[in-house]
């Protein structure tokens, strides 16, 4: 059924954990230990502290921004989250966001972001935006995300159908 999320041990039994209306998926999912974050389109971020038992729904600070998620990325006790509206951050667990946007443009499209495993204030970020500004390409944080820098225009690396960049 569309809208819930359920438990099962091992496919013997299913118990319903969390009803959350009318979502036909879950498109992105993280976990560490018994933490488990799913990004939901249009909603935010459903985040359960116990294996999945009890759901709490993420969405402060993202207002109209929860649509079209295209990452979720967890390292350490951070969250990233890359959507239509923009590159977020929690450090909360997932129940408050900040949005990024030092150093990147206003106009942004599909994305995708990344951390570096060697250092985990490095954070890239591959951005659609005007192509007249040179305004896309790829970004780097040397602090977390703080601020961006432009490290490429170039268009090729951006340059695809819609759906490839991912």
């Amino acid at each position: 059924p569309y809208g819930h999320i359920y438990a099962s041990n091992d496919g013997i039994n299913w118990t319903l954990n969390y009803d959350f209306g009318m979502v036909a998926s879950i498109p992105y999912m993280t976990a560490d230990g018994n933490k488990i974050y799913a990004a939901i389109d249009g909603l935010g971020v459903l985040y359960s502290n116990d294996n999945g038992a009890n759901w709490n729904l993420g969405n402060g600070g993202l207002g109209g921004n929860s649509h079209y998620i295209s990452q979720i990325i967890l390292v350490g006790s951070d969250l990233y989250m890359s959507t239509l509206g923009g590159v977020f951050t929690s450090s909360d667990g997932g129940a408050n966001w900040e949005k990024l946007s030092t150093g990147l443009p206003k106009e942004m499209g599909k994305m995708a972001i990344a951390v570096s495993p060697a250092n985990s204030d490095k954070v890239y970020a591959l951005i659609e935006s005007d192509f007249e500004k040179n305004a896309g390409g790829l970004y780097v944080s040397n602090n977390a995300g703080k601020s961006f820098t432009q490290v490429s225009a170039e268009h090729k690396i951006i340059q695809r159908a819609w759906y490839y960049i991912e």
